[in-house]
């Protein structure tokens, strides 16, 4: 996965989180509605990219900030920027497949995490990643590739996600999608698909109980934004989800 992201890809990163409508106005929000309130906590960003996740969670009371990420390009880029404003955020270079023991925290996040677990070993690897590193009744927060995503090709274009994959996934088989900005298309993105069967069983197998999955909903902003029914398909058959679970 890491070596998907180069230097043009990361240099447009964060532009995704305002340009993007799905992002900027959905997911977005409803991690933020979905985290709560963070004052005081442990969070441990796992897939954190450049650290936009990361950084606000600190900005809004997190004691402790730790974000992960394979890609060494994305890793390079947040400590420059955590050199040029310092947060306070801890940044490691590392695979969440086989993450070693970082702390005991409060809170584990994944956003965009487990649909690039490349095999079954590799996916259950993040799954005991993520309960190795929190505390017992500690949350997981994470947004995965939605098991009912729609098939039909371009379906995901007006939210600035061109999608292709096979009508007849099964578990494990790679896809590819690529993101528009106003004037950027990043190279196509291979992740894998997961059936939620197999998502349940690596997080249950991994001590993670609880699991719950939550349709992201459209912030009132994005709704004045862009209308009701710009919204309409991506609530029928959102792009991902938000699953959440908790340590026993």
């Amino acid at each position: 996965m890491g070596d998907q992201y180069d230097s043009d890809v990361v240099a447009q990163y964060d532009r995704s989180f305002t340009e993007i409508p799905l992002r900027r106005y959905v997911e977005l929000p409803s991690a933020h509605q979905v985290l709560g309130d963070v004052t005081g906590l442990s969070i441990l960003d796992l897939a954190c990219g450049t650290g936009y996740y990361a950084k606000e969670i600190r900005r809004r009371g997190a004691a402790r900030v730790v974000g992960v990420d394979v890609s060494d390009a994305m890793i390079r880029a947040t400590r420059a920027q955590e050199q040029k404003e310092p947060l306070g955020v801890e940044y490691v270079q590392g695979d969440a497949g086989s993450l070693e023991r970082l702390g005991e925290f409060d809170i584990v996040t994944g956003i965009h995490l487990l649909h690039y677990g490349r095999s079954r070993e590799h996916l259950k690897g993040m799954c005991t990643s993520i309960s190795r590193n929190l505390k017992p009744g500690g949350r997981f927060i994470g947004y995965q590739l939605n098991f009912n995503i729609a098939r039909q090709p371009h379906y995901y274009d007006k939210y600035c996600f061109n999608v292709r994959i096979s009508e007849h996934s099964t578990d494990g088989q790679p896809f590819v999608f690529s993101v528009t900005l106003k004037d950027y298309t990043s190279p196509e993105i291979t992740a894998y698909y997961w059936t939620r069967k197999t998502l349940e069983s690596a997080l249950h197998d991994a001590a993670l109980t609880d699991v719950r999955w939550i349709v992201p909903m459209p912030s009132e902003g994005g709704i004045e934004k862009h209308g009701a029914e710009f919204w309409a398909d991506v609530i029928h058959a959102p792009f991902e989800l938000i699953v959440t679970c908790t340590k026993s």
